[in-house]
């Protein structure tokens, strides 16, 4: 009876001391769990820290990759770092691996550094596709990306070891895919198929028309009230809507951002009333500046299926240059007369023992104007504007010649 009892004593014994080492050993394996989810969430919080820093790194810098005029800005690079500098990692100082400018390619999404050259590019006769090319002269020289990696050594809890962690960003500039209030100049939306030439290719290499119809063709354009809102495709716009917006003066004409990709209220052909005001407007221009071009950005829209009669979707933006524009009731071939008053245009002048048949023969073989043998009425005949233009909006329209002003971080 002694010896079961002893034995019953030395059971209790032996589970007293189990559980203390027990609960001695979860001690230790809770204290190594919480330093491993220390070390993990340290190291999670300084990788979002760098990437964070990378991240407004790389914007900064391909956002000041252009000037306002659209010419290469060599500071860039310093621009991203200081960005870069204004952050911390694990409340210290982060480490700047490399700043990089390059190439962006918009159908591989690979960057490509291109640090030796800072020549701006004539991105007008090319397509994306040849901007992206290896073998298309200008690849080399067309830099629209910025390239920030950090790094932080994070100094570990549980693990002897320390943590090499590191983040890297890039950033982007397209082609203008918003436009601003008042960033356009007149209520027309061009088509893209008016712009392009036979490889797709917007190119500043012949002039163009605008005209509502009558020729080979079709509808060229369209006019717009920019409204984006309240079913737009209902009904299109007016001619009441339309010559409100000459409310704003001859020069910005939008008055909301316009967003593309969606749909904007248009109306179809030529409103007479609207025209008579854009007439006013360009004769201002003459008045004011003499027959020199007309500078105007307008935005382009789709009509790969078609002219859109009561709205469409803006998807670029183009600045062009007004040559000529006929008043109404031209006919087919009634030569502007006023064209022989004209002493000297750009760099074309007129022979003064032309008839005024030649006279305008002659100008529209200079410049190289398109479907320029019929002679319409309510016609705005202009040239693709091939000078640096001012960088406007946000990346994701398609290349008319504008670069976006807002890069776009990628994905």
């Amino acid at each position: 009876m002694k010896l079961k009892k002893l034995y019953s004593n030395m059971i209790k014994d032996e589970s007293g001391a189990i559980a203390i080492i027990t609960a001695v050993v979860l001690a230790f394996v809770l204290i190594g769990v919480a330093a491993l989810a220390v070390d993990i969430g340290k190291v999670a919080t300084t990788k979002n820290e760098l990437q964070n820093a990378a991240d407004a790194g790389a914007l900064a810098g391909a956002g000041a990759l252009y000037n306002d005029d659209g010419k290469v800005n060599v500071g860039a690079n310093a621009i991203a770092i200081q960005a870069v500098e204004q952050n911390l990692a694990a409340n210290e100082e982060i480490e700047i691996v490399s700043v990089k400018r390059g190439h962006w390619s918009f159908k591989n999404e690979e960057f490509r550094a291109n640090e030796g050259t800072t020549d701006p590019v004539d991105l007008w006769d090319f397509t994306e596709e040849q901007l992206d090319d290896p073998d298309t002269p200008p690849y080399d020289n067309f830099i629209n990306a910025v390239k920030v990696v950090t790094r932080k050594n994070v100094n570990n809890f549980f693990r002897r070891q320390s943590s090499n962690v590191t983040a890297e960003a890039v950033a982007y500039l397209g082609f203008t895919g918003t436009l601003d209030p008042f960033e356009v100049d007149q209520p027309i939306a061009i088509c893209n198929t008016a712009i392009v030439d036979d490889d797709g290719g917007y190119t500043c290499n012949y002039g163009r028309m605008l005209h509502s119809g009558q020729a080979e063709g079709g509808e060229t354009a369209a006019w717009t009230d920019f409204n984006q809102d309240d079913s737009p495709c209902e009904g299109g716009t007016s001619a009441n809507k339309l010559r409100s917006l000459y409310n704003y003066g001859c020069s910005a004409m939008n008055p909301v951002p316009i967003k593309f990709g969606v749909d904007m209220a248009t109306t179809h052909g030529v409103t007479t009333s609207v025209y008579k005001e854009f007439m006013d407007c360009w004769e201002q221009h003459i008045n004011a500046n003499g027959y020199i071009p007309w500078k105007i950005t307008l935005p382009v829209i789709d009509c790969d299926d078609g002219f859109p009669t009561t709205c469409a979707k803006p998807i670029g933006a183009v600045t062009v240059n007004v040559m000529w524009v006929t008043p109404e009731g031209v006919g087919q071939i009634e030569y502007p007369s006023e064209m022989k008053e004209v002493p000297q245009y750009n760099d074309w002048t007129k022979d003064p023992g032309d008839s005024d048949e030649e006279v305008w023969s002659d100008f529209v073989d200079h410049f190289n104007l398109v479907d320029a043998d019929s002679i319409l009425h309510k016609t705005i005949y202009f040239l693709p504007d091939c000078d640096e233009h001012k960088i406007k909006g946000d990346t994701g329209g398609k290349n008319y010649g504008v670069l976006a002003k807002i890069p776009k971080l990628v994905d």
